[in-house]
């Protein structure tokens, strides 16, 4: 006779439709739905049915057999090509490649699970083996391999919570995931419990009222379950203590300018778009300040998004050579932007390619060093104050190891992402900028693009002492 509360070995199908489920979930809580959110850990648990298994002296606590791992991969697949679709705009043959490399991370998480549940003791908790499985792979994914993916982690749909987030000043990102692989793994552990209950076929007031406590009261909780609640309420003391510790003095206030441009923008921006746009810009900027005027919003800084100035650079020798020889774009978007920080009010930072060495030879444009920066821009001529990213994004400006070797760099990028070139230099020490305040001066500390994703890179910004990753 068949044990009706045993967990039977999934097949191939039966893993596909959790695959779903979860991938299901998992894309909508990157959607912007508020408090919904907080329901991801929804998500991690189809992925723990598929490789739990009823333990007995013959079967192990977890399986993950290569057929159902080759029906887990291919919806995967889809999920990561789904959750990664605009960037078709970009890289038609990449965009693939990225899909199999999100996977091929997932399937290593369920690997490791399956290592977990099989070394560690029979009666560890889900709880505990999911953080420890996923949050280990996820670490690995977001800040190791290829120098790190740190999109679309397991805590990011909690953004919306902060005091359940605040513990990330602690030990970083990987903190808000535990929180939500630990409640998934709870999750788990309290349908276990139900089963074993189930299976024990006990009346729940049969014995002594001892018995009956431990069946349903406060000790018939899974040590999973504890586990997570001791977790979830030190997450909620901790941030409560730090949000209370928060600064009530108003701080310096940013006019943020966002545009729509189009992804492809980083392929090929004509010099027709950026002579239209560019002038579009900045009467967006000074409708946006407008705005801040008639409610009483004094503005301190001005701020566009990476490479949002179009051009070489606003070097006084590359303005000049490009002036001198009646090179575009010349001197043209350096007196739109000095233009704005003056009618404005206040200084403007602004992301610029930048081209330190520009020249001509051979009827051609060469340089000697090529810097994604940004610049504190004023009503002033240059030099203005720069800063030159020091950390380049992963197959975006830079191949993490293949870049070595140029040839296969150029092979790859020629397949999966035609136009483009990595040929950007890394920046040298962090630049923290001076901007004036209510008679005093304030420090900020620019993080372009991908460096906001990589919490050690912005440690390293704002704090000069950090020293590197910790």
């Amino acid at each position: 006779m068949t044990d009706a509360s045993a967990i039977l070995p999934v097949t191939p199908l039966r893993a596909a439709w959790y695959v779903i489920l979860s991938s299901i979930i998992f894309g909508c809580m990157f959607l912007p739905i508020g408090e919904v959110a907080i329901a991801v850990p929804l998500a991690a648990v189809p992925l723990v049915w598929i490789v739990r298994r009823t333990p007995t002296a013959d079967t192990a606590r977890a399986a993950f057999p290569w057929r159902v791992a080759l029906a887990v991969a291919g919806v995967l697949w889809v999920k990561w090509f789904v959750l990664h679709f605009w960037l078709l705009q970009v890289t038609v043959a990449g965009t693939p490649g990225l899909a199999a490399f999100c996977t091929f991370h997932d399937l290593l998480a369920l690997f490791l699970l399956v290592c977990c549940a099989r070394v560690l003791p029979a009666r560890t908790p889900w709880s505990l083996l999911l953080p420890l499985a996923f949050g280990a792979e996820e670490a690995f994914r977001a800040a190791v391999f290829f120098d790190g993916y740190p999109w679309f982690r397991w805590g990011h749909p909690l953004i919306d919570f902060p005091i359940l987030t605040q513990g990330a000043d602690l030990i970083g990102e990987i903190f808000c995931s535990l929180l939500v692989l630990a409640c998934a793994g709870a999750m788990v552990d309290a349908r276990d419990r139900a089963r074993e209950r189930a299976k024990s076929r006990i009346p729940d007031d049969a014995g002594t009222q001892l018995d009956r406590i431990r069946r349903v009261g406060f000790l018939s909780v899974t040590p999973g379950a504890v586990f997570f609640l001791l977790f979830l309420g030190f997450a909620l003391l901790y941030g409560s203590w730090r949000l209370s510790q928060a600064p009530t003095e108003q701080g310096p206030g940013v006019l943020l300018i966002q545009t729509n441009l189009p992804t492809s923008n980083k392929v090929g921006w004509a010099a027709r778009d950026q002579v239209r746009d560019i002038p579009a810009f900045a009467e967006l900027t000074l409708r946006g300040a407008r705005d801040c005027i008639e409610r009483a919003q004094p503005i301190a800084l001005v701020a566009w998004p990476e490479t949002m100035l179009a051009g070489y650079g606003l070097e006084p020798e590359t303005i000049a050579l490009q002036e001198a020889n009646g090179w575009f774009p010349g001197d043209r978007f350096q007196k739109i932007a000095s233009a704005l920080s003056e009618r404005i009010g206040a200084p403007l930072l602004v992301g610029s390619p930048v081209f330190i060495g520009l020249r001509e030879e051979d009827d051609r444009f060469a340089w000697d060093k090529q810097f994604n920066s940004a610049y504190l821009v004023n009503q002033n001529p240059p030099p203005y104050p720069r800063y030159d990213k020091i950390f380049l994004a992963p197959f975006g400006e830079t191949m993490p190891y293949i870049s070595n070797w140029d040839w296969l760099e150029r092979s790859l990028l020629a397949v999966g992402a035609a136009g483009m070139t990595f040929d950007l230099d890394r920046g040298g020490e962090p630049v923290r900028f001076e901007i004036p305040w209510h008679g005093r001066t304030v420090r900020i500390a620019p993080a372009i693009c991908f460096e906001d994703a990589m919490s050690w890179v912005t440690r390293d910004l704002v704090y000069p002492a950090s020293g590197g990753r910790i």
